[in-house]
């Protein structure tokens, strides 16, 4: 890993009704993550020099890759690339019964897998709206508020179906 290279550690999103995961129920089924079994994960690839070179770059390649019509193949490959090997991403996510929230630990690889088939049917659009860092040496705290949509890059508040709030958790070797 180059000492350029931001990587993301972990990334919290809160959920709405249009998070692609909250779409499968997978909610009594516990991840091999949230169980502790050991799993083998896909080595992440290289990641593109540009889509590293900030964390601000992080995030809207995170967001490129998922933003897209449905039926678009979405690019996990690149996905991947963000983060390092044994990150996890934390989606919290209303209860269907019930009210309160619950948490699922996903891996990168299992995030793709269940939103690459949401994606086949469903569009989807993620667009920071704002967002603010805070930073303590080499690792930076990111919370960033979006809003999400059917339509890529929408900018037309009547078409955005929900506002999301994501934390995502970067670090650079050797210093910023």
């Amino acid at each position: 890993m180059s000492l350029l290279r931001f990587v993301v550690l972990a990334v919290l999103l809160v959920s709405s009704a249009a998070l692609p995961l909250r779409a499968q129920d997978d909610a009594k089924k516990p991840s091999a993550a949230a169980s502790g079994a050991v799993q083998a994960e896909t080595p992440p690839p290289a990641a593109k020099p540009a889509d590293v070179a900030s964390p601000d770059a992080i995030l809207a390649a995170t967001y490129d890759v998922i933003s897209g019509p449905a039926g678009q193949q979405r690019d996990w490959d690149r996905f991947r690339s963000l983060f390092v090997p044994g990150a996890r991403l934390i989606p919290v996510v209303a209860r269907k019964t019930g009210g309160g929230y619950d948490t699922r630990v996903i891996t990168p690889d299992e995030y793709a897998q269940k939103a690459d088939a949401y994606f086949q049917k469903n569009g989807f659009a993620e667009r920071e709206i704002a967002h603010k860092a805070e930073r303590y040496g080499n690792i930076m705290q990111i919370f960033s508020t979006t809003n999400r949509g059917t339509t890529p890059r929408t900018r037309n508040p009547s078409r955005v179906a929900s506002t999301a709030f994501n934390s995502s958790m970067t670090a650079r070797a050797g210093g910023w």
